[in-house]
């Protein structure tokens, strides 16, 4: 072989090498970048995620301080002892939703609005028939006629099984509402409170519908179809929680 061809297969195995070297950098440099924005992402969201933390320890270590009585069962409605309870409660919900503001979250939908904000003259005239049900709601009501409770996931079969939990503790709350302030005034106390949860699983379900539709958009484009052709159903159990007829007991025969 001669002195030509040898300085010609040097120069090549150089070249490669200088090549190879050049990708491996520019293959490093790639990995540094996707790593950074990785590490800047995740840190990002600990940050949102450590700010929110503190504003939900923050609302618990305040509802501390708030009375509550717990005998409404599985129904979310808060089980507040007197008008200062509800004060207090009210402000620390509002505070609540500001700390999360400056964390940078939207508080798109607040159902506490509903008792704080809408509701709460209504709900200051109906404490003293709540506070005056306690003693027989813990007595006849909650696990004992409905129980036990369990977590339901948030899937239409979750959310049938949450219904007939609220429908139960919905139909014995009535009653002794009803029993123990007086026909009229117990009615408007048990109206309230399905207003109240009604208004909630409306949220609830928009939030479930909306997962529903973004999933089936997915399925539906993929099988060349519409979304027309696609319905969501709501449970029976959940549609009976909007009753609005004169005798609120009917609502649960």
């Amino acid at each position: 072989m001669s002195q030509l061809t040898l300085q010609k297969i040097v120069r090549r195995k150089r070249a490669f090498d200088l090549a190879q070297i050049e990708s491996d950098l520019a293959e490093q440099e790639d990995q540094r970048i996707r790593w950074e924005s990785f590490r800047t992402v995740n840190s990002e969201a600990l940050k949102d995620k450590m700010c929110q933390d503190k504003c939900n320890d923050n609302l618990r270590l305040g509802l501390d301080m708030v009375k509550a009585h717990m005998a409404f069962g599985s129904i979310s409605f808060p089980s507040l002892i007197d008008e200062n309870d509800l004060k207090l409660f009210c402000r620390l919900d509002d505070q609540h939703s500001w700390c999360l503001r400056d964390c940078g979250f939207i508080v798109q939908f607040n159902m506490n609005d509903f008792i704080c904000k809408h509701h709460y003259k209504e709900m200051t005239y109906l404490l003293p028939c709540y506070r005056q049900a306690v003693p027989t709601l813990k007595l006849e009501c909650g696990v004992k006629r409905c129980g036990p409770y369990t977590n339901t996931d948030n899937t239409l079969t979750g959310r049938a099984l949450r219904c007939n939990l609220l429908l139960c503790d919905m139909r014995c709350t009535t009653n002794v509402l009803i029993r123990r302030c007086a026909n009229e005034y117990g009615q408007q106390a048990a109206h309230f409170i399905m207003n109240y949860t009604s208004q909630q699983e409306i949220s609830n379900f928009s939030t479930l519908l909306f997962q529903v539709s973004f999933w089936m958009k997915g399925l539906i484009k993929e099988l060349n179809s519409t979304i027309e052709n696609s319905m969501v159903t709501i449970p029976p159990s959940c549609s009976r929680l909007f009753c609005h007829k004169p005798d609120f007991r009917q609502c649960f025969l």
